[in-house]
């Protein structure tokens, strides 16, 4: 019996005075192109996890948040994601189409540690 392939993708959204700021991508957990760096000035970071089961199916797709600046409340962090949009304005698109190319043909492993 054949299984069904299944497609594993994250991205990291962070909020940032200007808006959503699309970070590092990841697909089965591996990070795909070089790490990006947290935006200067973030009110917090999202991820998006989406999974699917087959080529042609609907994306299954939840959000967390692993980071928020300490300096604001959850009644101001509600009032910025307000006033940008929750979700993002990308976020109805399939993750796998918003991945960029580049991204996907650069993947690369995670540089090696820095000599003691």
């Amino acid at each position: 019996m054949m299984t069904a392939s299944m497609d594993d993708y994250e991205a990291e959204y962070h909020l940032t005075r200007d808006g959503w700021v699309i970070g590092s991508y990841y697909f089965f957990g591996r990070r795909l192109g070089i790490a990006s760096v947290r935006p200067t000035g973030t009110y917090e970071t999202w991820l998006r996890h989406a999974t699917c089961r087959a080529e042609h199916c609907e994306e299954n797709t939840y959000w967390s948040r692993f980071w928020k600046n300490d300096l604001f409340d959850e009644q101001e962090l509600r009032r910025f994601r307000d006033a940008k949009g929750w979700p993002p304005d990308d976020a109805h698109l399939p993750l796998h189409d918003s991945l960029p190319c580049s991204r996907l043909l650069e993947a690369v492993e995670d540089p090696p540690s820095p000599a003691s």
